[in-house]
């Protein structure tokens, strides 16, 4: 990791890096080799989509459905050079976060699958203590409740970890409809484009063999705060489409 880098973009008080404004976070669904029904070459597949993470300029690139292919890629690849990297088991799939800055981290199980669990990373930003909790959550149109159970988890460890900072909730959360919200929290993509689909059966062709398009993918926080979201639509390496969120002011 290159020092000047950090030193211009952070600086770090009693264990935490203080990220200065605006930061940039990523998050991305890689999709794991075993969930597509298509006959596409996953090694190429993985290579690319690790050629185009080296272009995305983000202080924190947040992973869902992490497999030992993507991770053993991921460990020989030059990007891994450049990030320090925090993640649950692979068991078959995990999750994963790539940090400019070293930090603290932990791993919590929300559900009964080896596969449900959260990585959460403490940083501050602008001296707030700030922590992200990178989550795929239940899937399915009949789970509502049991991610809904995983939601409650969630915030209340976050409460109980961080009561008076500021938390993000974010990843996959596999929401069936905008009628899933998570209480207390604040949806960071503007309503204007909630109809821009993180999961598109009609603009992404991974995904033509679902029935349904749906907005998955979200960064939720626990306060209102000034932030560019974007669905980066034209990335096709996976069943879903990156988002990004610049945060500007908190």
């Amino acid at each position: 990791m290159g020092k000047t880098q950090l030193q211009l973009k952070a600086s770090e008080d009693n264990g935490l890096i203080d990220l200065t404004l605006p930061v940039k976070l990523f998050s991305w669904n890689v999709m794991g080799s075993n969930y597509c029904k298509l006959e596409l070459d996953h090694v190429a597949r993985i290579k690319s989509q690790l050629e185009f993470l080296q272009t995305i300029d983000a202080d924190i690139i947040f992973l869902q459905e992490v497999d030992q292919h993507f991770r053993s890629a991921y460990d020989l690849h030059d990007l891994s050079k450049h990030f320090h990297t925090y993640s649950s088991a692979i068991v078959p799939y995990g999750q994963m976060i790539l940090s400019k800055h070293a930090t603290s981290y932990e791993v919590y199980s929300i559900g009964k699958n080896s596969d449900k669990k959260i990585v959460v990373l403490g940083l501050k930003i602008n001296n707030q203590i700030t922590y992200f909790a990178n989550c795929h959550l239940q899937a399915g149109r009949y789970n509502t409740a049991q991610r809904a159970s995983q939601v409650s988890k969630i915030v209340t460890l976050l409460k109980s970890k961080n009561p008076s900072g500021l938390n993000f909730v974010l990843g996959d959360l596999n929401m069936d409809s905008e009628a899933e919200l998570i209480e207390g929290y604040y949806d960071l993509c503007p309503e204007d484009k909630r109809c821009v689909y993180t999961f598109n059966h009609v603009a992404n062709y991974i995904t033509a063999t679902q029935r349904s398009s749906h907005r998955f993918d979200r960064f939720y926080c626990s306060a209102k705060i000034d932030a560019d979201y974007d669905v980066m639509t034209d990335v096709v390496l996976s069943d879903h489409f990156p988002m990004t969120l610049v945060v500007n002011r908190v």
